[in-house]
């Protein structure tokens, strides 16, 4: 009986000094692969959500040149591969046409004449039509432009998404690539977005740390910063130009290029991200402060360094998990910043190609937008775990 005793002590010593085993690179492989598969699956929702909310939208490729004549938009439509020829077999009288954006079925009339109809060769949208009422049209003429079916444009947009290759704008009739244009913007909208992200990181931190310690610091940067949250950009943006450059004269007038140019698009951008990151971090060295951890830190008698230094580690993982989106957010612009100081990035053509149903620099664009989002909230979820040791634990 001692023997046993004593047998099942020693084990739970042993049980109690085993500690739970790091997760080993397996298993930071597997959470890699989950993540990745994650990204994969996310682009497809995004891609196939804005595929079909752009097939439904009113208008069409083109639609602002609707003023052109119909042979002309016919001809366009077909040369930039958006739509399919038809074309007449037989001389017929025109009596009635089929309102241009209607989507048709097969074997639904495009025009109706006397004694017989020339209906779709296939489903698709009617995208411009070469014909008038009462007009005599003869065999072999090119009439109407289809738009392809709908199932054949998704597949062809998923594989686009693959080589990222969306083939070339509408608006340029077939001369600029959508890669050409988002490698010429993408930059400037990239290098406005990072130095935001940056500006707004280092300020957040120490204007949190700050407030954290003083009651009137406190006071006075979260008044600030829930006065900056309140004021939309849309008002920010105009109402910074305007002082700034209208009024007083001190900067350019929008971008040109230059340092100075640049100034206003930064501090407007990273100003409401920079009050986004006081708050958490405000909130994270408050729950620090009244933890049980950092009672035991004090209790220890460490120096001031090295607890500044805890804080500062304890902080970063509640800046981490918002540092994705946060980022991909300033790395992709905004709109309204671009818009107000002419910035010649990458919002700028999503608004353009969105108005003038531009569709593929729009699926280029949104495709771009949702793979710097994923990538980046894929590597912010990879430095959680990484920095946080519970996150590596084997389960």
């Amino acid at each position: 009986m001692f023997l046993s005793h004593e047998r099942l002590t020693v084990n739970v010593k042993k049980s109690e000094k085993t500690p739970e085993k790091p997760a080993n690179i397996l298993n930071m492989l597997r959470a890699l692969t989950n993540k990745i598969l994650q990204a994969v699956a996310t682009l497809i929702a995004i891609m196939t959500l804005s595929f079909f909310v752009m097939e439904m939208a009113p208008g069409g490729p083109l639609s602002q040149q609707r003023r052109l004549p119909g042979s002309v938009m016919v001809g366009r439509y077909i040369s930039q591969g958006i739509g399919r020829a038809l074309k007449t077999k037989r001389p017929c009288e025109v009596k009635k046409i089929t309102p241009t954006g209607t989507y048709l079925k097969k074997g639904e009339a495009v025009i109706t004449c006397k004694g017989h109809v020339i209906s779709a060769p296939t489903p698709g949208r009617l995208l411009a039509v070469n014909a008038r009422q009462k007009e005599k049209l003869l065999p072999g003429q090119l009439i109407a432009a289809i738009g392809r079916p709908m199932g054949i444009r998704y597949l062809k947009m998923l594989a686009h998404m693959a080589v990222f290759d969306f083939g070339t704008s509408y608006e340029s009739n077939g001369t600029r690539s959508v890669r050409e244009i988002i490698v010429k913007a993408a930059p400037v909208t990239a290098m406005i977005g990072i130095i935001a992200l940056v500006l707004a990181l280092i300020l957040g931190f120490i204007s949190g740390l700050f407030a954290a310690w003083s009651f009137w610091t406190d006071y006075t940067l979260t008044t600030l910063s829930t006065l900056i949250l309140a004021i939309p950009m849309v008002v920010a943006a105009p109402m910074a130009l305007y002082i700034f450059s209208v009024a007083t004269g001190l900067l350019p007038i929008g971008w040109d290029g230059t340092i100075a140019g640049a100034i206003l698009p930064v501090v407007t951008l990273s100003s409401i991200y920079w009050a986004v990151f006081h708050r958490v971090v405000l909130t994270t060295v408050r729950e620090f402060f009244n933890s049980e951890i950092f009672t035991s830190l004090l209790a220890k008698g460490l120096r001031t360094r090295v607890l500044v230094l805890h804080i500062l580690r304890h902080t970063a993982l509640g800046v981490a998990g918002l540092l994705g989106p946060i980022a991909a957010s300033l790395l992709t612009g905004s709109v309204v910043v671009e818009e107000v100081f002419h910035v010649p990035g990458l919002a700028r053509f999503f608004v353009n190609s969105a108005l003038g149903r531009d569709f593929p620099v729009l699926l280029g664009v949104v495709y771009f937008y949702a793979l710097l989002l994923v990538i980046l909230n894929m590597s912010s979820d990879l430095l959680v775990y990484f920095l946080d040791p519970r996150t590596r634990r084997s389960r």
